[in-house]
């Protein structure tokens, strides 16, 4: 019995502090000797020579997702902006206390005011988002870092890692997904560490998730001596990524002890840890600057530009080397971090003319290759080039799409000479670095390998350690005629392309700008009252943001309006007080996202005619159907919305081939969707899967002269009549449903409903009458409910009302293997000490 009440208080321990183990973050432990001071790190990679170039207001806002930061250690205590609990109300105050240490530590390596040990970054706010990347507490990381940036998060950095042995790096964990999600979804720049060493366990040195992301910077760390850390993170990802990008200082770093002294004297204020954690930080600081000059400056800080910026001006170290298919050296990315070249590169950004050391672009469906000019003047020298761009995740519950495959060519001045090239076609990072022996013009080529764009067009970034102007080769043909084509009849394109995004604050002015001239137009003032169509896109590929502003409308006509129009987004608006929010006519390849769309007098989202639309992430509420699919609008992919308490429908689908996942419709007055059309054929082959629909005022699904959908796994819950209705229709099939009304869809056990609402347990033909009682538990805002069986206890498995040696080991190892939350096995061992 000694045994197993030291095996119970270990695992006491464990639940209140394991979610910030050292399983967790890349080193929680005092490193060894004094390490670098930060003086020293920040030195290292020239972060003091650029301090004073962005000096001023504070610079930009850094969430550090971490175990806390102690917001008092006189250090840091200015920068604090805003905090977070998200990990669990442990604490007997629910407070972002930081009770290891190491979420402080790498704060003061971002911002740290001290007059010795001084951050990369001193004037950078810093958020404190407290959360964790343990298993059962995962979701409330993704409110965490959703929430940071709703508050004005600039960059995420987070310093903690799954285990490589518990988790294959192929880019498809969801903790992964989630970090790409960030950066193309939300337009924010996630810092990464690449995790640490594991001998035993980790021989290779392989990253840990979700070190194995495409649009974050996986950072690994190096030795004061400028090598490689042999505990570091590196090598490829499982799936054969070159991982990682950049490498920084990080073994040992001096910085702030979380529990200090009131001595400000005490030396023990300040301490040493070893890891990539400390690494990451610093990448995440120089970042920082760099959003800072580009607010500034009015210059859109899209996160693969300052990717681009910061791997293309890194040094490389001793030993550096790559292949034509693995871009990227294996033990330090891109090489070590330079922050003033860095800044260089970011501010050359074009102006009046398309040139300068870091590009943004965007390719275009059928369009041409990208070519751009570098100059020479220095040879001998290295010409180094870096593309990025980003892989395109909507939601990171989904599979992804599939990643554009872009290689980089580096030619001779007259094209006849394939110099150089990286073309991974694994990687979302292309990496030349080559030497050239003469002066002269030298040619980048972005080249989209097969022609195939996933997404229709591609935002990307080109950055050079060269002057570089941008050219069009099909301006011009034999401009000077002399009966050749060649480099002299080569024109650069229009400077205005390079303004890549304006602002705008009323419907007229951002209308007028949603003419091709721009990359993204950004509404920056709400908008009231407006009687007529608003937005209106007069050209394709444009993206159209709101930035959370509203637009209010008179009762009629449209918020935002699309006829004839490809390939673009709108995101991020509040659509309110028209006929319908947004209206797509005749127009293909666009997305909706993030979007809050109430009390329209029609449709929230109109779809006519108008095919492979991606619609994520909108709430769309009180309108008459929250998003409407009518009439060849055929492979779309619905995904994530919120579609409640509308008049008549939450989703109205007529059309063809599309995919619905993960969207809740409840509280709508007909029916949570309705599926059907007039025309034999046009609804048909639609897949729904993982969705909610539940108290709904007539069905969950009403089908009606609809043909060949497939309904599996969703969950269908106390609406009023039936959950499933099939008014009529041929071949619809489904299987794991979880429903309580099923009358007009019989449970065989085989298609159907398959689960009950109330026991979630398997029945066929008749209910379980069991009842249930819920307990909640509040983390940030965020509520968990738990269900244990009326009269029993949490733990009992046998019903007798205690909880049994036995039977409290056999729910511990059920918590080890992430069935049982953390709140449920401390419940447990609370009722088997109780008896």
């Amino acid at each position: 019995m000694k045994n197993r009440v030291l095996l119970i208080l270990v695992a006491v321990v464990a639940l209140s502090y394991g979610a910030f183990s050292a399983d967790n973050f890349d080193d929680v432990s005092d490193g060894e000797g004094i390490g670098i001071a930060l003086v020293d790190s920040v030195g290292l990679i020239r972060a003091d020579e650029i301090q004073s170039n962005v000096s001023g207001a504070s610079l930009a806002t850094v969430a550090v997702v971490d175990t806390g930061v102690n917001g008092t250690h006189p250090a840091i205590e200015n920068n604090l902006v805003n905090a977070g609990n998200f990990y669990t109300n442990s604490d007997p105050d629910g407070s972002n206390e930081d009770i290891q240490g190491h979420g402080t530590h790498v704060a003061c390596i971002i911002a740290s005011q001290d007059d010795f040990y001084a951050g990369v970054a001193p004037n950078a706010d810093i958020i404190d988002v407290k959360a964790s990347v343990t298993p059962s507490l995962v979701d409330y990381l993704y409110a965490g870092v959703n929430w940071a940036i709703d508050n004005d998060a600039d960059i995420i950095s987070m310093s903690q890692a799954r285990a490589y042995v518990e988790v294959s790096t192929t880019g498809n964990f969801e903790l992964t997904k989630f970090v790409d999600y960030i950066g193309y979804q939300r337009d924010t720049l996630f810092v990464i560490s690449a995790g640490n060493r594991d001998s035993t366990n980790n021989p290779d040195s392989h990253i840990e998730a979700p070190g194995d992301n495409y649009n974050g910077i996986t950072v690994g760390s190096v030795t004061k001596g400028l090598v490689p850390d042999s505990d570091s993170g590196r090598n490829v990802t499982d799936d054969g990524r070159t991982k990682i990008d950049v490498v920084a200082p990080g073994n040992p770093i001096t910085s702030c002890d979380y529990n200090w002294s009131v001595d400000p004297s005490d030396i023990d204020d300040f301490k040493s840890l070893a890891g990539t954690s400390q690494a990451a930080p610093h990448v995440s600081g120089v970042a920082a600057m760099l959003f800072h000059w580009g607010d500034a400056n009015s210059k859109t800080n899209d996160p693969v530009l300052m990717k681009a910026a910061i791997m293309n001006s890194a040094t490389k170290l001793d030993d550096w080397s790559h292949t034509h298919t693995v871009p990227l050296d294996t033990t330090q990315g891109a090489g070590f971090l330079n922050a003033v070249d860095a800044y260089r590169t970011y501010k050359s950004r074009p102006s009046t003319e398309p040139t300068g050391y870091l590009l943004h672009s965007r390719i275009v469906y059928n369009a041409s290759d990208r070519y751009t000019r570098v100059y020479v003047d220095d040879a001998p020298t290295n010409i180094t080039a870096t593309l990025v761009w980003r892989r395109n995740v909507t939601n990171y519950n989904l599979t992804p799409a599939d990643l554009t495959d872009f290689d980089l060519y580096l030619y001779d001045g007259d094209m006849n000479e394939l110099v150089n090239w990286s073309a991974s076609n694994k990687d979302n990072v292309e990496h030349v670095h080559h030497q050239v022996s003469e002066n002269g013009i030298y040619w980048l080529n972005v080249d989209v390998y097969g022609g195939a764009l996933e997404n229709g067009f591609e935002y990307y970034a080109l950055a050079s350690n060269k002057p570089m102007l941008d050219y069009d080769l099909t301006y011009c043909t034999d401009c000077d005629g002399d009966g050749v084509n060649n480099t002299a009849d080569y024109a650069p394109l229009n400077s205005s392309v390079w303004e890549s995004w304006t602002s705008c604050s009323n419907c007229s002015d951002c209308s007028d700008k949603l003419n091709g001239s721009y990359e993204a137009v950004k509404l920056d003032a709400d908008i009231s009252n407006y009687d007529g169509i608003c937005i209106q896109f007069n050209n394709d590929n444009l993206e159209f943001d709101c930035q959370g502003h509203t637009i209010d409308g008179t009762g009629s006509n449209y918020g935002a309006f699309m006829l004839y129009k490809d390939n673009n987004t709108v995101r991020n608006c509040v659509i309110t007080g028209f006929s319908d929010g947004v209206y797509l006519s005749g127009s293909n390849n666009n997305t909706i996202t993030n979007n809050t769309i109430t009390s329209n007098s029609m449709n929230g989202i109109y779809l006519y005619h108008s095919d492979n639309a991606t619609i994520t992430n909108n709430t769309a509420s009180s309108n008459r159907v929250g998003i409407y699919l009518i009439t060849l609008s055929d492979d779309a992919v619905v995904s994530g919305n919120t579609l409640n308490s509308n008049t008549n429908y939450g989703l109205y689908v007529g059309s063809r081939y599309n995919t619905i996942t993960d969207n809740t419709m409840s509280s709508n007055g007909w029916h949570g969707i309705f599926m059907g059309s007039s025309t034999p054929g046009y609804c048909s082959y639609n897949t729904l899967t993982g969705n909610t629909l539940e108290s709904n005022g007539l069905n969950g699904i009403l089908i009606s002269k609809s043909d060949s959908n497939t309904i599996n796994s969703n969950r269908f819950c106390s609406n009023t009549q039936e959950d499933v209705y099939f008014a009529n229709g041929t071949d619809n099939s489904g299987d794991g449903n979880t429903c309580d009304t099923v009358t007009a869809w019989n449970d065989t056990g085989v298609t159907g409903c398959t689960y009950d609402c109330t026991s979630a347990t398997t029945t066929s033909t008749t209910t379980s009458t069991s009842t249930t009682t819920s307990t909640s538990t509040t983390v940030a805002g965020t509520t968990s409910t738990s269900t244990t069986v009326e009269g029993g206890v949490k733990g009992d498995t046998d019903g007798n009302g205690t909880v049994s040696d036995f039977e409290l080991l056999n729910y511990i190892d059920q918590w080890n293997n992430g069935q049982v939350g953390d709140f449920d096995v401390l419940e447990a061992i609370d009722n088997w000490a109780n008896g």
